[in-house]
């Protein structure tokens, strides 16, 4: 987690995001070499112009402050998700190979991870530990899915931002700039396309819309083999409830504002009914995405 301050220092404006101690710096490094690779390929990735440590012990990147704006879900246009999908074929084309490209993400998360939780939230969180609980049936279905699918080594592994979600976009004059490179690193080129097409064909009522989600996979032109369609499918699942369970655990850190939990509670069930509705519908999905 991090936090973002607003400096302007003479004429010029900056942005410095500051992290925890517990920040895998390693991967915040990484992270900074694989946007500036991608950036001489022409992928207009916002760069770090300064890393320092403060005497707190927190890791800080300043970044240029960029006029512009970023999209919420109701503002998502098919010419913005077009946009997004050939800028994310180009990161791809880069074909950018390595060492210190941080690995394929993994999940690990049990039931009796989920019951621990549930129970832990009853305590300070009635509300939020009924609703965790109420998700237990399909959670149990696909989790079995969600480990063998992560456990599998791709065919199809790229090098790329990993989150490219409408408040990683600033918009300026049309143009897309990517920020937040935090989670670059490897993925699988099917989990890559169906989470960003997914992500920004998603609603405020976490249902998605299929003409954004069609757009977006024509305007991209993956081949849909298979196979990789579906360990993508269960991919993207697994990487959305490790969000749920960081957003979890940061709840029930002791020292978690109450307006801050208010924003994590909010986060968990807006990522589980969107986890929800996107298994409830992996058959359609997948039929649209392959429709030309």
């Amino acid at each position: 987690m991090a936090n973002k301050l607003s400096l302007k220092l003479n004429t010029s404006q900056f942005i410095v995001k500051e992290f925890l101690p517990s920040t895998d710096m390693e991967q915040i490094n990484s992270s900074q070499k694989i946007a500036a690779l991608l950036k001489k390929h022409g992928v207009p990735a916002v760069l770090a112009i300064r890393s320092e440590q403060k005497a707190n012990k927190h890791y800080c990147l300043t970044f240029p402050y960029i006029e512009g704006h970023i999209l919420q879900n109701e503002q998502v246009r098919p010419e913005h998700v077009q946009h997004i999908a050939l800028l994310l074929q180009k990161i791809h084309q880069a074909q950018l190979n390595v060492d210190f490209a941080p690995s394929l993400e993994t999940y690990s998360i049990t039931m009796q991870d989920w019951q621990n939780w549930a129970n832990a939230l009853a305590l300070s969180n009635p509300e939020l530990s009924q609703f965790l609980k109420a998700q237990f049936d399909w959670l149990k279905s696909i989790n079995a899915e969600c480990i063998q699918a992560c456990s599998m080594a791709p065919k199809d592994s790229v090098i790329s931002h990993r989150d490219l979600s409408l408040s990683n976009v600033i918009w300026q004059n049309e143009q897309a700039l990517i920020i937040d490179w935090d989670w670059a690193g490897k993925i699988s080129q099917a989990q890559d396309v169906l989470a960003t097409a997914l992500n920004w064909s998603l609603k405020s009522d976490a249902s998605i819309d299929l003409y954004l989600f069609k757009s977006f996979m024509q305007a991209y032109e993956l081949p849909l083999i298979e196979t990789e369609w579906q360990l993508g499918f269960y991919r993207v699942l697994a990487n959305w409830l490790n969000w749920v369970a960081l957003n979890i655990k940061y709840y029930l850190a002791p020292k978690a504002s109450a307006e801050f939990k208010l924003k994590l509670q909010n986060q968990i069930q807006y990522s589980l009914k969107a986890a929800l509705y996107l298994y409830q519908r992996k058959t359609k999905l997948h039929l649209t995405a392959a429709l030309k």
